[in-house]
């Protein structure tokens, strides 16, 4: 069935012909022809196209009916997994008493969302849906779900009813490439032809995937920014099987990072429009390296590797560069056109090291490894004493039974800060309940730009700073403890958004700068890692995307120094490099009002 019979029918089931002619365009425009037609499973496959959501529902219907499907089948018998070695097997085994005895390789590690993992667009504006900074814990299965390549073939585009794979296979990944595409020697391909890649179960492997549907095959749900479409369906450029993770089961426990994810038959579909390539003759994809039989046995006229259409981006601590990685796992530079794929990168393969940060369309999720997740959980258990990773950095001082967040909080209020405006004692507070229970006053509020604290005054929302008059927002001071982003104690606040941290932390984000959409479109800018929010780094106009916190406070050195602790490791000591408090009074009201650089004069 072509694009023009496709159109016919819409027409045929009372859609209008306006809308067929339209459809029918669409359908060209989509690839969505032939045996293509035949694949769509959801509705939604047919919305992202354009379809009204209806028309899409009564499409899809349609194609199932065509291919047998209308109602359920019974399940297809599961694929037999390919023999394990005794070495294998024993390594598994072994792998199995750990994680049960000691909990090590319980947990593979775990995925941070930087910012929020959904949002609604209103225009220009992103509204944050759900928790901050959720986290996907990458746990060991009880079963293993893992999967192996097995085969790579090429042939004529599928008719329908035509088995999608081989009866020993349980995945595929299927790539239809249009007449006209591009060979591995530049020449075009001379007729349209599908390219299918088997799987086969793989023990050794957990698998995970992500992705905008809430869906069984997804286990973690990154809805992205959504927004509603003329046919009133949430869409946004985060794909609805956007990617997979293998893990392995036994030591080193790698994290490898593929595109794409399986849909509810267990196959990737690339249409004609995804980005595709064939790899040059004796090449062979990155996942062929552990493939069941021998890579070189795959004819070279199979071997096709492909980006999704939204892409998946990685960017690791020890590359410092973004990179996109594509279907089969293979590594390349970010396409800087939508529908061709960057420069491969050979030597360097997509396993996820602490601290790498993985990119959906503009959503981005920190991956905190095992030993890290271990480190933090025992740094938690000893209180002061800890010391991460061995790298020397100073411990949080205070009561050593008390948890992290709650000795920065009582370091704080142990100085009496104070605002220098209203002269009353703020209060700073983790516990959300605890602060919505302060006055608005008495909490801390924040001119990120500078980083003077305050108590909150209505008038010093539309006024620069009373004590530098540096313009520039003027928010709460926020505290968001997240390991795995920041475990040292508050010394900057972010601007614009007054978030806290260490300006160790904060220099590592500020100059890390994170795509805002989907490639080839999205800008780089460093953002807040708790909100998502952009930095300010408009150098032109005197931007800074983070100040040190000034505060005045009533106590005495002599005061905080017997009270909490060590002043010359904490960040609240004023001999500190942290926190700084401020030792002079604001300018009196008179000399504030006649300043030449505040026309409204100040009301505080």
């Amino acid at each position: 069935m072509r694009a023009p019979d496709l159109a016919r029918l819409c027409e045929d089931l009372g859609f209008g012909a306006e809308a067929a002619a339209a459809y029918g365009a669409k359908f060209a425009e989509h690839g969505l022809d032939g045996w293509v037609a035949a694949e769509v499973d959801d509705w939604e496959d047919y919305a992202e196209v354009g379809l009204s959501r209806d028309h899409a529902t009564v499409l899809c219907c349609v194609a199932r009916a065509a291919r047998g499907r209308a109602a359920a089948g019974a399940p297809a018998a599961p694929a037999a997994a390919p023999a394990l070695s005794d070495a294998e097997r024993a390594a598994l085994a072994a792998a199995d008493r750990a994680a049960a005895e000691t909990g090590e390789g319980g947990v593979y590690g775990q995925l941070v969302v930087l910012g929020y993992k959904e949002y609604r667009v209103e225009g220009s504006t992103w509204h944050p849906v759900g928790a901050r900074n959720e986290k996907f814990a990458l746990a060991r299965r009880d079963e293993a779900n893992g999967i192996r390549r097995a085969r790579a073939r090429v042939g004529e585009p599928r008719r329908p009813g035509e088995k999608r794979r081989s009866a020993d296979a349980s995945h595929s990944v299927t790539m239809s490439v249009a007449a006209g595409a591009r060979g591995a020697d530049g020449k075009p391909v001379a007729r349209s032809q599908r390219v299918t890649v088997e799987y086969v179960p793989d023990a050794r492997e957990d698998m995970f995937q992500l992705g905008r549907m809430i869906v069984p095959q997804n286990d973690f749900v990154v809805r992205g920014p959504l927004h509603l479409d003329a046919g009133g369906v949430l869409c946004g450029p985060v794909s609805r099987y956007a990617c997979r993770l293998s893990c392995g089961r036994a030591p080193p426990y790698a994290c490898r990072l593929y595109a794409a994810g399986f849909n509810n038959e267990r196959d990737v579909f690339l249409s004609e429009q995804a980005p595709k390539w064939q790899l040059a003759p004796g090449e062979r994809a990155a996942d062929a390296d552990d493939a069941v039989t021998d890579p070189d046995a795959e004819p070279d006229a199979a071997q096709w590797d492909a980006l999704t259409t939204f892409g998946v981006r990685i960017w690791k601590p020890e590359v410092g560069a973004w990179r996109e990685v594509s279907v089969h796992g293979g590594v390349h530079e970010p396409r800087a056109r939508a529908d061709v794929a960057g420069r491969r990168y050979p030597d360097e393969d997509s396993v996820l090291t602490n601290g790498t940060i993985v990119d959906l369309a503009g959503i981005q999720l920190l991956f905190e490894s095992a030993a890290s997740m271990r480190a933090h959980e025992r740094a938690a258990r000893r209180g002061s004493e800890r010391g991460i990773g061995g790298d020397g950095r100073s411990p949080i001082p205070g009561d050593p039974r008390a948890d992290a967040p709650a000795r920065i909080v009582a370091r704080f209020n142990a100085r009496r800060p104070q605002c220098p405006v209203q002269l009353h004692t703020i209060r700073l507070e983790y516990d959300d309940e605890k602060r919505r229970a302060l006055a608005q006053d008495r909490r801390p509020y924040i001119f990120p730009a500078c980083g003077h604290v305050h108590a909150f005054a209505p008038e010093l929302q539309r006024l620069p700073c009373p004590l530098c008059r540096t313009r520039g927002p003027f928010v709460e001071l926020r505290l968001e403890w997240e390991p795995a982003i920041c475990d040292e104690e508050p010394e900057v606040a972010f601007n614009p958004c007054g978030h806290i941290v260490s300006e160790r932390v904060a220099r590592k984000w500020a100059g890390l700068a994170l795509p805002d959409n989907a490639p080839p479109n999205a800008r780089y800018r460093p953002i807040c890692p708790f909100c998502a929010k952009p930095l300010k780094t408009d150098a032109r106009a005197g931007d800074q995307p983070y100040s040190r916190i000034l505060f005045q406070s009533d106590a005495s050195r002599d005061d905080v120094e017997g009270s909490d602790g060590d002043s010359e490791n904490g960040g609240w000591s004023t001999a500190s490099p942290g926190l700084t408090v401020q030792d002079a009074t604001p300018p009196d009201t008179a000399e504030r009002k006649n300043d030449p650089g505040d026309a409204d004069g100040d009301a505080a």
